[in-house]
């Protein structure tokens, strides 16, 4: 399995890289964003559940990120990103196996 070298084309340590011997897997989001591979997107399992506040965009912003590969949400403070966040992470705390939920849990602190 080949890995995303964090080495820009002339094999000198890309800018802002911690070291030199970094490398991001290609199975990650990140690999496949340095790759080019384009955004997978998959069905919602289950209804989307919304414990905290949200408005529509809100709402369409957790249903992109549970059926994206990548989701970025960007916006100006005060528009409820936290929120929005904290829905996200019931989403996949609720559709994680019981024995799993902790570590997605202790992931998101």
């Amino acid at each position: 399995m080949a890995c995303c070298s964090l080495r820009d084309a002339s094999g000198r340590p890309a800018a802002g890289s911690a070291r030199a011997d970094d490398y991001i897997h290609p199975g990650s989001a990140l690999g496949a964003y340095l790759t080019g591979s384009p955004i997978e997107t998959r069905e919602l399992a289950a209804p989307p559940i919304y414990p905290f506040r949200c408005n529509l965009s809100q709402r369409a912003a957790v249903e992109n990120a549970l059926t994206c590969s990548v989701s970025i949400f960007e916006r100006p403070p005060g528009t409820g990103k936290t929120e929005t966040i904290l829905n996200l992470i019931a989403n996949i705390a609720e559709s994680t196996p019981q024995g799993d939920a902790d570590d997605v849990i202790r992931a998101s602190r």
